[in-house]
């Protein structure tokens, strides 16, 4: 796995950067102009359900092209419409060559300027500038041009010579709610699953007894370019809080987990923070101080205790004030699993596993037994072992396990090799009746 360039990503956030100067075009239909408003950081609407907005720069500023000549010294009357907004208390309003003759005053959902030019022509293609300081806007707001040849005419919105229109801005969320970037930690079965499939292409093992889960990349849980209330972009800060703590949910019984600043886990005091685990061992939590930065999820087999092994499974990673949880990576084993529901070791039943390898390498295989709470299993001389290549290998159940407290249970095979290349059954006689069972348990 590739974990994400940072580069990359501030790259795409300086070319967002340069929207809080664009100007919106009412006369182009093809592009979303719609200036988006973090929800997360909008606070809570007035009495009118309206959230206050500032044209920071020329963010919210619209053109459109006067759509029809007005004659040097002539008027015509241009008119605004906004749907989903109001113009605002403290509201400056003001329109290329436009004079306000009627509305754009607080709470006014319209404006009609006179347009004239005492120097020449306003030619049809000449665009109009509509600049307002603030806005009330519900979640979603547009706004509506229309030329009008008469002053009665733009007031009783009659007999228009030129109209365009266009969304203006929107409350949405800012946040995807994606913060991670998942990885595979490979066990490998020669190992007894207590080290990492190490040395080969494609694999992600720092050594064979350190592996990465996963990473935290901050800056996905930006969803595009939104803005704050006065015309901010928004930045990972506004949704992620720095100093708190994170919580790996998973197996965590064997392994030492920690987070990490750096790619290679190779952090030291503040940069490298140890996950420390429940009394279940189900989950870990650290403290950190940078959650809104890159962090790596470290897995560290080399202190292990002899007989134990890091089991398969997912984790998931939680930024505890954020409340935001993510899936962050998977111990996976280098293996064609094989699951057999039932063992017996009865003495009236003789039962037997047949596994065919018909890959062209020899396949390492372990077991592993699952029982009933008043049993419990131990492997035999035929739990572990390898199926040569083009070969089919019989191990007696009496052979795989000696149960303790009872005769049954089931039992988990890993196999070293592709699935396309194991082939497994297994086969209970009846010795008093000859009967026979035979189960298909791969492929």
């Amino acid at each position: 796995m590739k974990f994400k360039s940072y580069m990359v990503a501030a790259a795409l956030a300086a070319t967002a950067s340069t929207n809080a100067f664009a100007v919106m075009d009412l006369d182009d239909d093809a592009n979303d102009q719609t200036v988006s408003y973090a929800s997360e950081v909008a606070g809570a609407v007035d009495g009118n359900g309206r959230y206050s907005i500032v044209n920071f720069g020329t963010l919210l500023d619209v053109t459109v092209l006067t759509g029809f000549t007005i004659a040097q010294n002539t008027s015509k009357y241009a008119r605004f419409d906004l749907t989903g907004a109001v113009f605002d208390d403290a509201g400056a309003i003001a329109l290329t060559n436009g004079t306000i003759a009627q509305g754009g005053a607080s709470q006014d959902d319209f404006v009609i300027f006179e347009v004239n030019d005492a120097t020449g022509d306003i030619t049809a293609v000449t665009a109009l500038t509509l600049a307002v300081s603030d806005y009330d806007v519900e979640a979603a707001a547009s706004i509506n041009y229309v030329l009008y040849e008469m002053a009665a005419d733009a007031v009783n919105e009659t007999n228009p010579l030129s109209a365009a229109d266009s969304p203006i801005a929107a409350v949405v969320s800012g946040s995807t709610g994606d913060f991670t970037e998942s990885n595979d930690a490979v066990a490998t079965v020669a190992a007894g699953f207590t080290a990492w499939d190490f040395g080969f292409a494609g694999t992600s093992a720092i050594s064979a007894t350190l592996n990465i889960l996963g990473q935290t990349d901050p800056a996905d849980i930006l969803n595009g370019a939104t803005y704050t209330l006065a015309g901010a972009l928004t930045v990972v800060g506004d949704y992620i809080t720095a100093g708190q703590d994170i919580t790996l949910t998973g197996d965590v019984a064997v392994g030492a987990f920690d987070l990490d600043s750096t790619a290679t886990c190779a952090g030291t005091g503040a940069e490298h923070v140890a996950l420390v685990a429940d009394a279940t061992d189900t989950s870990a939590t650290a403290t950190v101080v940078g959650a809104d930065v890159a962090l790596w999820v470290c897995v560290e087999l080399a202190a292990i205790a002899a007989g134990e092994l890091i089991a398969k499974g997912a984790y998931t990673l939680t930024l505890d004030t954020d409340t935001l949880t993510n899936t962050i990576g998977s111990v996976v084993y280098d293996t064609t699993t094989v699951e057999i529901p039932y063992i017996t070791t009865f003495e009236g039943y003789n039962q037997r596993i047949f596994i065919d390898n018909r890959g062209g390498t020899d396949a390492f295989y372990t077991t592993s037994f699952t029982t009933e709470s008043t049993v419990t299993a131990a492997g035999g001389t035929g739990s572990t072992g390898t199926v040569p290549a083009n070969t089919i290998m019989t191990i007696k159940a009496v052979d795989l396990v000696t149960f303790t407290g009872g005769t049954r249970g089931a039992a988990t095979v890993e196999i070293e090799a592709q699935g396309t290349d194991i082939w497994a059954t297994t086969q209970i006689v009846d010795l008093d009746l000859g009967n026979t069972d035979t189960l298909l348990l791969q492929p």
